[in-house]
């Protein structure tokens, strides 16, 4: 039997040991609030409250999980599949993306 994980040795990134709100809008209305526990991602709380959120290959490569952080401090695993500019923009990988702090989130489209 095979089993497929989607982990990275890569996650050496900071992460919290508080649970933290994450607000998510698109295009300005706010579609739910969400509270991410220690260790999960943006995209695996905004799923398993039944929050809308965009994502494919969930391991940070194909970007189909990039939103906007409108407010908030957010920490991924590096290498990613985001351009400097995009990261400079404000966009964040969910798949990928551990909230810092109370974070909002746009899924609208980049």
């Amino acid at each position: 039997m095979r089993h497929e994980r989607y982990t990275s040795a890569a996650d050496t990134g900071s992460t919290t040991t508080v649970p933290q709100e994450m607000t998510v809008e698109e295009g300005g209305r706010s579609v739910g609030t969400v509270v991410v526990e220690p260790g999960q991602t943006l995209l695996e709380a905004g799923a398993a409250a039944g929050v809308p959120m965009p994502y494919s290959c969930t391991v940070g490569n194909c970007g189909d999980c990039m939103v906007r952080l409108r407010s908030g401090e957010v920490t991924q695993n590096e290498p990613n599949c985001l351009t400097p500019r995009q990261k400079a923009d404000g966009y964040v990988l969910t798949c990928v993306g551990r909230p810092l702090s109370k974070v909002t989130l746009d899924i609208a489209d980049p």
